[in-house]
């Protein structure tokens, strides 16, 4: 049996333990009421700990329906429906809440709660995404125990789509759509590593996924870099980039394509075609191009006043400041801050992080000049593609992190979404006028 193709799945997943975890007690709660420190008791086996669950918040979700299923939650407006539902408040999502003041939170954790409290690898500083995954799955943050070696598992053939061309019972859907996740966030960073080596390591092996090491661990591996500080930065990477509320494309695009019961491997595939879009994905490497643009015309060590110059071109030219804004978040991005503080400790001298820290003390204060940006903080963006480039030397072009980041978004369990579309005319009927 080939050590790679068919590796054996780690305890945490596949043992027998029998589940003793219990949900909250009624939705739609508070986010950060829908968590707990501490599974009580204790399972080892997150496949036990759903089948416990899950029963119970069908009840609980089921109860919650009938007595406010015909609610109102909030007023349609004519921009919305143009805007591609921004600001509607259309979807279910329990996993995460963007907080325009705080950022994204995690079952209610937000990013230093989570660098705090979830389970880090042996003399390791930075979360596991393993154990991210567990507490978006289960809402709990995981023991040590639960966290055992990454989940090595793999299998190029749904279980899911075979269970249900033999009639399987809908109640046991999730059982089969867990095992397809599963083996597919074990599968990924195979994928993305081979991808990887077939562009820019002349197709050499990646060789084989080590039980013993941890999901991140095993994925640098296998792209060829064993630098400790690496390793420890796409633990913080994949942590930070794993989930980012549901409206997203390619959040949406998974959970929209897994209604129709197609399976997980195609609903992920799905969501990855709408990743490789450019407003999506390609965020962190516009920045980087701009980064690498600006060093070039004004060279190194660039004062404050060519800076601003710099800016303001971009500006006066039509484009953007690439790295800067969000739709929703009105303050500095948390997933920049934990990036930028990783780089203090481990890249205070690297001549791109110096640009990208003296940009953030130079572009708010451009763009609250210029009057148009309703947030002129960094996001994520601003930071990652600087830090995934200089460790390692990892091109940001094609880099396969951010596909293996949202791997643990690949259990598109919800209901098919059945919005009424309206033509231009129907929004004005509803107005109660003509259309002009």
């Amino acid at each position: 049996m080939c050590p790679l193709c068919c590796p054996p799945r780690c305890h945490c997943c596949h043992s027998k333990h029998q589940p003793t975890a219990s949900p909250p007690d009624a939705p739609p709660a508070p986010q950060d009421s829908q968590f707990s420190l501490s599974p009580s008791p204790l399972s080892q086996n997150l496949k036990d700990v759903l089948a416990s669950m899950i029963p119970k918040e069908q009840a609980r979700i089921k109860s919650f329906r009938q007595q406010h299923g015909s609610t109102a939650i909030g007023q349609i407006t004519v921009d919305m429906v143009y805007g591609g539902m921004r600001g509607m408040k259309g979807l279910i999502y329990e996993t995460s809440v963007l907080d325009p003041d705080e950022g994204i939170r995690f079952r209610g954790f937000s990013i230093p709660e989570c660098q705090k409290l979830l389970p880090k690898a042996a003399g390791g500083e930075e979360p596991l995404p393993e154990g991210l995954f567990w507490l978006l799955v289960t809402g709990e943050v995981p023991t040590p125990e639960q966290l055992s070696a990454a989940i090595t598992a793999l299998n190029s053939e749904s279980k899911f789509a075979r269970a249900y061309a033999e009639g399987i019972n809908r109640v046991k859907y999730w059982e089969f759509v867990y095992e397809d996740a599963m083996d597919l966030i074990a599968k990924l960073p195979c994928v993305a590593a081979k991808i990887y080596r077939n562009l820019y390591r002349e197709g050499s092996s990646i060789g084989a996924i080590d039980p013993n090491l941890d999901w991140s661990h095993n994925f640098t591996n296998m792209l060829g870099y064993t630098d400790p500080q690496f390793i420890e930065l796409m633990r913080l990477y994949l942590t930070i980039h794993s989930d980012h509320e549901g409206g997203n494309v390619s959040a949406h695009t998974s959970h929209l394509v897994g209604s129709a019961l197609s399976d997980p491997y195609l609903a992920f595939a799905a969501a990855m075609n709408g990743l490789a879009g450019p407003l999506h994905g390609l965020a962190n490497q516009e920045v980087l191009l701009w980064l690498t643009d600006l060093q070039k015309e004004l060279g190194q060590d660039v004062s404050d006043e060519k800076l601003r110059d710099f800016i303001w071109n971009t500006l006066n030219s039509g484009r953007v400041v690439p790295g800067y804004g969000h739709a929703v978040l009105r303050k500095t991005d948390p997933r920049y801050t934990c990036q930028r503080e990783f780089a203090l400790k481990h890249l205070p001298k690297d001549p791109m992080f110096k640009l990208v820290a003296q940009l953030y003390k130079i572009v708010p204060n451009v763009l609250l000049e210029q009057g148009k940006a309703k947030n002129p903080w960094p996001n994520v963006d601003a930071h990652s593609g600087v830090l995934l480039q200089d460790p390692a030397g990892l091109p940001c072009q094609r880099a396969p992190t951010f596909l293996l980041s949202r791997a643990g978004r690949a259990d598109p369990g919800v209901p098919p979404p059945r919005a009424q579309e309206l033509e231009p005319s129907g929004l004005a009927e509803l107005r109660g006028t003509k259309r002009v």
